[in-house]
């Protein structure tokens, strides 16, 4: 399977996907649409951020046992 990268229109429409499933409590799936762009778009300041932001909500949550089935 071939993965198509991300064209520089998609990005914002990527990053605002990604905040989403981190609000749902779905870490992995926001991290890995962050790891994404900045596959391609290395130096993606919202990228990095919500990277930042994803890895910490991940890191909360196994902390203290929250999960998605809680």
């Amino acid at each position: 399977m071939n993965l198509k990268k991300i064209s520089p229109d998609g990005v914002p429409h990527a990053l605002d996907r990604a905040e989403r499933y981190r609000l749902l409590n779905e870490p992995v799936q926001a991290e890995s649409i962050c790891r994404d762009v900045l596959a391609v778009y290395v130096d993606n300041y919202s990228a990095r951020c919500a990277l930042i932001h994803c890895r910490s909500c991940g890191a909360y949550a196994l902390q203290y046992g929250h999960s998605r089935s809680a």
